[in-house]
């Protein structure tokens, strides 16, 4: 689904200037849900499930539960690679759902650069609690807004952002299912 700014809660010159898609996935992973945020938090093993993140660094740490990260993607296409600076939040709740929601943030250690286009995660959220039916199995519900920026609001930019949207949750899932099975 695409939102308008408005709906996002965006005014002034900030707002975007096209819709920005959000993309929900929903799934019952083959993995414990711990093993599946403990793998979340680690951003050495990003690549392993995530084909958008090329790398991610933590620059702050706001408190025990709470840091800002920079990330990178590849390349898409003809399209230069992405810069996200970006607030995340970890939560263990007492009902067994872990929780990991990301919002935009700014950092010195992050300016903008002519290397990257600078994008922004609106609004993520990646709720993980174990099936219960099975506690070994994870249930996952992952929604994610983000204003690709840059030459993807043009037509052949919305082309490529559709694929991904279409795609990414889906490799996302699979990918970050297998590697949190092969945790050690």
């Amino acid at each position: 689904k695409y939102l308008t700014p408005n709906e996002l809660g965006h005014e002034g010159s900030e707002a975007p200037e096209s819709p920005v898609p959000v993309i929900k996935a929903y799934a019952v992973m083959d993995a414990p849900s711990e093993a599946v945020f403990d793998l979340l938090l680690d951003n050495s093993r990003v690549q392993e499930y995530n084909d958008n993140c090329k790398c991610v660094l933590d620059l702050e740490k706001i408190d025990s539960d709470t840091k800002i990260t920079w990330a990178t993607s590849p390349k898409f296409g003809p399209f230069r690679a992405r810069d996200f600076c970006t607030l995340v939040h970890f939560r263990v709740f007492d009902d067994k759902r872990l929780v990991v929601v990301n919002q935009p943030a700014t950092h010195v250690k992050a300016p903008c650069s002519k290397s990257f286009v600078r994008s922004e995660v609106i609004l993520a959220g990646t709720i993980l609690r174990p099936l219960a039916s099975d506690p070994s199995k994870t249930e996952i519900l992952t929604i994610t807004a983000i204003n690709a920026g840059g030459a993807a609001d043009s037509r052949a930019g919305a082309m490529v952002m559709n694929t991904v949207a279409t795609t990414a949750p889906v490799n996302f899932v699979r990918r970050l299912e297998a590697s949190a099975k092969s945790s050690p």
